[in-house]
């Protein structure tokens, strides 16, 4: 007995309104010619053509409309919000690991006046059960050659004592 695999119904083809045209490319045409009617109403000499008029109408249309055409089966007006977003987007994200989102250069100014304390900044002494600080600086000095460090590509800082 012959088996077929019947697929999915997959659907993701736009309703056609109007010839070829698509229910967002119709509303895209038909938002021009709203704002057309409401210059020839409000602007003055009222509710007559002029030739400003015209000139107005006539680029609101041409702008307005070229939205409305299909690149790749997007819309040119798809494609410019992508871009506008993208280019609003911020540049440079800071991350902390004790925050659950990265800070962008458009938060608020109060997280880079203080400085971060991070485990990374100060190295712990054990000396007779009480814990000192020493500073990365200090670490060089030939006094405190009793130990060493190793840092890890995680941030942890792992330190051997040496016995003399």
């Amino acid at each position: 007995m012959k088996t077929t695999n019947i697929p999915a119904q997959v659907i993701n083809i736009e309703d056609h309104i109007a010839h070829n045209l698509s229910l967002n490319q119709l509303i895209i045409l038909i938002i021009p010619l709203i704002i057309s009617f409401i210059i020839y109403l409000i602007f003055p000499p009222f509710s007559t053509i002029n030739s400003y008029k015209i000139i107005i109408m006539i680029l609101i249309i041409s702008s307005v409309s070229a939205l409305a055409i299909k690149i790749n089966n997007k819309l040119i007006l798809n494609w410019l919000i992508i871009i506008i977003t993208y280019l609003l987007r911020p540049k440079y994200y800071i991350f902390n690991k004790n925050q659950l989102k990265p800070l962008s250069l458009k938060d608020s100014n109060e997280n880079f006046k203080k400085p971060i304390q991070s485990p990374a900044n100060k190295i712990h002494k054990i000396k007779s059960n009480k814990l000192q600080t020493i500073s990365i600086n200090n670490l060089y000095n030939p006094k405190n050659s009793n130990f060493s460090f190793q840092i890890t590509k995680k941030g942890e800082i792992y330190v051997r004592f040496f016995e003399k």
